[in-house]
Parts: C-alpha cells; structure tokens; sequence
C-alpha cells in the first residue's frame, strides 16, 4: 500500500514539476520548493543505489539494471533540468545508454554535458568519454579523432588532453599488431637504458 501511494506521489510531482518548469520566469520559485522535496531526494538515492548495482553487477545482469537506471536518470533530467545534480544524473544515463548499446544517444547526453557545462572539473572527463563511445563503440576513427582535438584544443593543460594527445599519436586506429610493436619497442628502449 505504501509503495502504492509513493508511485502515485511521485506520478504526481512529475506532473507538477512538468507544470512548473513550463511556466514563466516570475514564478520559478516553486520549481526551487520541489527541487528540495523528499520525493526528489528519494529519486536521486534510486538512481544512486541503481549506479551502484549495475557497477557490481554480474554481466548478465547488467543490461536489465542499466535499462531501468537509462530510464530514472532520463526521467530526473528531463523533470530537474537546471537541478545541481542533473549532470551527475546525466553521466550516469550516457554509461547506462552506452551498456544497453543506445551509442548515439550515450554521445549525445555527453556532448550536451560539454555543452551546457562547458568550465567545469567535470567537462574534459566528458569529452574523453565522448571521443572514446565515438571510437570503440561506433568505430567512428575520424569522428573520436575530432573529439579527442576537440579536448586538446580546450584543455591543453589538463592531464586528460595530454593523454589524448599520446593516444592519438600512438594508438588511435592502430591495429593490435601495430599497438603491441609499439609496445615492445618502448619496451625494448626503456630496458636499454
């Protein structure tokens, strides 16, 4: 019974916060009310508990987690759009977009992250991600290409832009033969010393 009325409360809410969020700027106060609700806190701690559970979950059993995880953090950052842990939410929909093989749309939540949250800690572990859902998942070489410059260009300082820099100079595209030369010979240069 409890569950019961906790669904239609929730049901509810996300009618009303449709509603509110629709409405003008004067009256985005009520939005700031729900955004504090014990029913919002209750959906963040689902979402959390979901990322937890796909995280040590047995590979079968991933793909029934990530779908329901996909569909609450979709859900939260539609309803809580300008919500301080919407990009948080968001990260985790793109992983479980990526897990039940929805590549394009785990692009597009990130690019959306690199774009709406262009300066913050967060953005440049945003961008590899992107550059690398491109790369191993869609085989999109050029494509994760432009992604990791993309990341260089903006960060050039930050430790992930150097990485990514290393990584296209001697990984990206390469076949596992030219990778594990390219191995050995760095191997074979450091033991030489």
């Amino acid at each position: 019974m409890k569950k019961t009325v906790f669904i239609i409360t929730t049901i509810t809410l996300a009618v009303l916060v449709t509603k509110c969020n629709n409405q003008t700027e004067e009256d985005t106060s009520s939005t700031s009310i729900v955004a504090d609700s014990p029913e919002l806190i209750a959906e963040l701690d689902e979402i959390k508990a979901l990322d937890e559970k796909l995280m040590k979950a047995a590979q079968y059993d991933m793909q029934g987690i990530a779908k329901e995880l996909r569909e609450k953090a979709h859900n939260f950052a539609n309803t809580y759009p300008s919500h301080s842990k919407t990009p948080a939410v968001l990260e985790v929909c793109a992983k479980s977009c990526e897990i039940v093989g929805k590549y394009d749309e785990a692009v597009n939540i990130l690019h959306k992250l690199i774009n709406e949250f262009p300066e913050t800690d967060e953005t440049p572990k945003y961008m590899w991600n992107k550059a690398r859902v491109i790369e191993e998942k869609m085989g999109k070489i050029p494509n994760a290409k432009a992604a990791y410059n993309e990341l260089i260009q903006r960060f050039p300082n930050h430790q992930m832009a150097i990485d990514a820099k290393y990584y296209i100079e001697n990984f990206l595209g390469k076949t596992d033969e030219d990778i594990l030369k390219f191995l050995d010979e760095k191997n074979a240069l450091s033991t030489d010393k």
